[in-house]
């Protein structure tokens, strides 16, 4: 096989998704405009997806017409759909926004893609008993650091398929120190500011995470109790803020203050604003399901124009010397031992 297998059907790809007005993809503000913004970009995400699926050959046996792929928090579907045009088996798609699963079905029928599956919600026990496709790799780009509860993600992917891989993308980089700030600028604002919303790609306004627990907790508590459970609660849904309630009424059980001063969630969703692990955590949560991690750096940007362009190729040189604190992104890739890539 060759080193770089899925390199050559990329342009091919590329050329048939810039020929796609994004109003065929969606009537959706939110989800139309997230796929001009990848046309935009399409080079470099292609690079990205190839990548990741590279990855994922690496570390199966089995070759790619035979492998049912699960792209989580797919978004508009692009990886998935890449994998598909690759000529990967069955290919499943998976979101927790009816927009998006809208939008990847939409962009299939586009591209003419078939043997492929949507699925609204983000439970993969949908995929657990007798489903009709096996899977054999999960994927996914910028979802893995806004999952709720990760070891539990981890354990249900694990169940899919004792021999399962995986490969996720995020651009929660604890070890680069820009990121790290403005992903911190960000939690700070969702967890007192709360958001207006983007006019420009339609995504909806929120108000502070912090006050609908407030809110919330004012069902039990007043001051000064029920700042202290404001506090306690950051980075925890509503409904896991009142089982801690009732066991608080129950026995007395306090709850722990979190770990980290500024990762928060959305206390609705559950979805994590960027949430930032320390690789060791990470390492964790992998080999607690027996899967061995490797943390890999991602890259910049060089196919954008001029001066920009110069910049990144020079940053992309510095990966190679300082690693992770200089990447913009990390590709988390997992398989069983016998698996490991060499």
């Amino acid at each position: 096989m060759s080193a770089r297998p899925l390199v050559a059907y990329k342009i091919s790809f590329q050329k048939r998704i810039l020929q796609i007005d994004p109003v065929r993809v969606s009537s959706h503000t939110h989800a139309s405009g997230y796929f001009a913004y990848l046309q935009k970009h399409i080079r470099y995400y292609l690079t990205i997806y190839c990548d990741v699926l590279e990855r994922v050959l690496a570390r199966t046996k089995l070759p790619k017409e035979q492998l049912g792929l699960l792209d989580v928090g797919c978004g508009n579907g692009l990886l998935g759909l890449f994998a598909r045009h690759c000529g990967f088996g069955n290919v499943l798609l998976m979101d927790a926004h009816p927009d998006f699963v809208e939008a990847s079905r939409n962009l299939a029928n586009e591209l003419g893609l078939d043997q492929c599956l949507f699925v609204e919600g983000k439970d993969l026990s949908f995929f657990t008993g007798e489903r009709r496709y096996p899977i054999h790799a999960v994927v996914g780009t910028d979802v893995i650091e806004h999952i709720y509860d990760l070891d539990f993600f981890l354990s249900t992917v694990k169940r899919l398929n004792p021999s399962i891989v995986c490969c996720f993308t995020t651009a929660a980089n604890p070890a680069n120190w820009i990121k790290r700030r403005s992903i911190r600028r960000q939690q700070r604002r969702d967890e007192y500011e709360g958001f207006d919303g983007n006019a420009a790609n339609g995504e909806p306004p929120h108000p502070s995470f912090r006050s609908t627990r407030e809110t919330f907790l004012k069902r039990w508590f007043d001051e000064p109790l029920l700042s202290d459970w404001v506090d306690r609660t950051r980075g925890k849904t509503l409904v896991d803020v009142e089982k801690a309630v009732l066991l608080f009424e129950a026995d007395g059980s306090m709850l722990n203050a979190p770990d980290d001063p500024f990762n928060t969630c959305d206390p609705v969703t559950g979805s994590w604003t960027e949430r930032l692990l320390p690789f060791h955590s990470y390492q964790q949560l992998f080999e607690k399901q027996g899967w061995s991690l490797r943390i890999e750096c991602g890259y910049y940007d060089t196919t954008q124009l001029y001066f920009r362009s110069v910049i990144y190729f020079f940053l992309n040189g510095l990966i190679f010397i300082f690693g992770k604190p200089i990447a913009p992104f990390l590709f988390l890739c997992a398989s069983t031992t016998s698996q490991k890539s060499n």
